[in-house]
């Protein structure tokens, strides 16, 4: 073991600070360049969600529903969802228990074709609709097939320690089922796949395939594809023992299937799935070398507060009684601090490892249940929107956080099983679990009021006086230029925005709406100019831009040599002739 973590140690200490070759000019697809997103010269940060169900929504067999997903895509649209996180599909025989159906990939390397259509039809879309996705291939839970079905594929038996019985070994000839033989028996049973070289040219194979494609609906290649921000190795990827084989064997995967997608694929991102110290056996060494490998651009962490036991004994995987007595608090409302807390403390340890190596952080799994742990589309969601508007709040203001996709996106779905049965709708939550326990419905209108909202503040606004020191004499003429820039600035503003100027005072002495449709520019930067706005006595103005009611002003500024952001511009009107009011009140000699 201490080898193993010297090892890393080294790899880490030689990788970090590295800077990979960027290509400077403004491109199409996203980049990573000083360890922030690029698109089109500009920073690009995104709000997204999960959506891995997509690629069957899209299909045109059983579990389409193309009619859904063009709706689905346009409330994302909407909201200002640009990036949805999909399942490229599912692996293995189908009518196992907890797992998706139908599946992609039914035998190694072949192939469901409507599933196919449905991948292709979905990626079309985005791309008309300028949206983006990251896709991967593989799984490490059982609910796709993943880890388990490439085991079961090269015909691996084995035997692992029973959680019934302490110290006795259990036998299977194929992957056990968590939901009946037990989690622990399939974690240590999947574990062999990071061993398995034939499992693992198995995946390899699978991604040569998926990479390569050519899309039937837009007859280019994905590797040339606008609506591809990156590959994604699997969802949460471990080693799932805690040794220094498993880790070596782990990174050395993680490391050659990378260079694969890069050599198949030079345009697009790549990254891990990981969830982060998590998903790392509780090693932040681990992590650091996953994420500082050549090829892999940015790193992932999931955040899962009622998984991982923040929310106390009402955790879904270990609690089987869920029910919370109408008498008794509930936890889910209750403990939203702990929560916060335990999540900003999650961020920055990761946050605080990849900054040095120049590679972003995205945030592209957190869920958080709703109040007393009900299900039901439209149920009450208190605890989950203060959380929600925790994790904002950072992504806004911290700096930490380059995106983010919510778990996950139930939209339209009408559910009409807790467990999902086939032929039922597909919500985000995975087939072993309740079905709208995490999900965000189209009717829950406060969380997406948030997300909307973040999405406004999202908006980078400069304003540009027509004066160099934004100064002018009273009544001279001159004006103001906005310019906007957001990704997907035609959907996230709606049809206007209004420029507002204040005294000092707060008092309002100017109001410009502007329609949208005016604005000079393109869907990633909007200009429009403000006459007039000097003509006031004088004193000094303060001006700020509003979209949908809100403040989007982000006016960065320096403040004992550190950078601040404040939420207006200020200019002067003949500041010399300005006469102040009597500062001495009437009780003044009194106080």
């Amino acid at each position: 073991m201490k080898k193993y973590i010297l090892s890393l140690l080294a790899v880490a200490a030689a990788l970090v600070g590295c800077q990979k070759p960027q290509n400077e000019a403004p491109s199409s697809f996203v980049k990573v360049k000083e360890g922030k997103f690029v698109l089109n010269g500009e920073e690009y940060r995104y709000v997204g969600t999960n959506f891995w169900y997509g690629a069957i929504l899209g299909s045109t067999g059983r579990g389409g529903n193309r009619e859904r997903l063009l709706q689905e895509l346009d409330d994302m649209q909407r909201l200002g969802i640009d990036n949805v996180r999909v399942l490229i599909g599912g692996d293995g025989r189908e009518g196992i228990p907890s797992h998706i159906s139908p599946k992609l990939q039914i035998e190694p390397g072949v192939y469901n074709d409507t599933i196919l259509d449905g991948l292709d039809y979905m990626m079309a879309e985005l791309e008309k609709r300028n949206m983006r996705a990251v896709l991967y291939f593989n799984n490490a839970w059982e609910w796709s097939g993943g880890y388990g079905a490439y085991l079961d594929w090269v015909g691996f038996k084995g035997d692992v320690m029973s959680s019934k019985e302490p110290g006795q070994m259990v036998h299977f000839d194929q992957t056990p089922v968590p939901s009946i033989d037990g989690w622990w028996e399939y974690m240590q049973y999947v574990g062999n796949f990071i061993l398995n070289d034939s499992c693992k040219a198995l995946a390899n194979k699978h991604v040569e395939n998926m990479v390569s494609r050519t899309n039937r609906y837009t007859g280019k290649p994905y590797s040339e594809s606008t609506a591809v921000m990156a590959w994604e190795i699997a969802n949460e990827p471990r080693c799932f023992v805690n040794d220094s084989l498993h880790k070596a064997k782990f990174v050395e995967w993680v490391d050659a299937q990378s260079r694969l997608i890069k050599k198949l694929d030079p345009n697009h991102l790549v990254t891990t799935g990981s969830e982060g110290l998590h998903g790392c056996e509780q090693d932040i060494e681990l992590f650091t070398a996953l994420h500082t490998l050549p090829n892999i651009d940015y790193a992932c962490i999931h955040i899962w507060p009622n998984n991982w036991g923040w929310l106390g004994k009402f955790n879904q995987n270990y609690d089987a009684d869920k029910t919370i007595a109408a008498d008794q608090k509930d936890p889910i409302v209750e403990m939203v601090g702990v929560a916060c807390e335990k999540t900003k403390e999650y961020i920055d340890l990761h946050y605080e490892r990849m900054a040095p190596a120049g590679r972003p952080v995205v945030l592209e799994e957190f869920g958080y249940p709703r109040d007393r742990f009900l299900f039901d589309a439209g149920s009450p969601t208190q605890g989950r929107d203060a959380y929600y508007k925790y994790v904002f709040d950072i992504i806004r203001t911290s700096g930490q956080i380059a995106g983010c996709n919510f778990w996950g996106w139930g939209g339209r779905a009408q559910v009409k099983n807790v467990i999902w049965q086939p032929y039922d709708d597909y919500v985000c939550d995975p087939a072993q679990e309740e079905q709208g326990l995490n999900s965000v419905f189209a009717c829950d209108t406060t969380t997406l009021r948030m997300i909307q909202e973040l999405n406004l503040r999202n908006i980078q606004s400069d304003v540009d006086f027509s004066h160099p020191e934004w100064v002018w004499e009273a009544g001279q003429e001159a004006h103001l230029t906005v310019t906007l820039r957001h990704p997907m600035l035609s959907q996230v503003m709606g049809d206007s925005l209004v420029v507002v100027i204040r005294r000092d005072t707060g008092e309002e002495v100017q109001r410009s709406r502007v329609d949208l449709v005016n604005f000079e520019g393109t869907q990633l930067r909007k200009m429009v100019k403000i006459e007039g706005a000097a003509k006031q006595e004088p004193g000094f103005y303060h001006v700020s831009v509003e979209v949908k009611g809100t403040n989007i002003t982000k006016n960065e500024t320096n403040l004992y040599d550190k950078p601040h952001y404040i939420d207006h511009y200020c200019y002067g009107i003949s500041p010399e002739k300005i006469i102040s009011e009597p500062d001495a009140q009437p009780d003044f000699e009194d106080f």
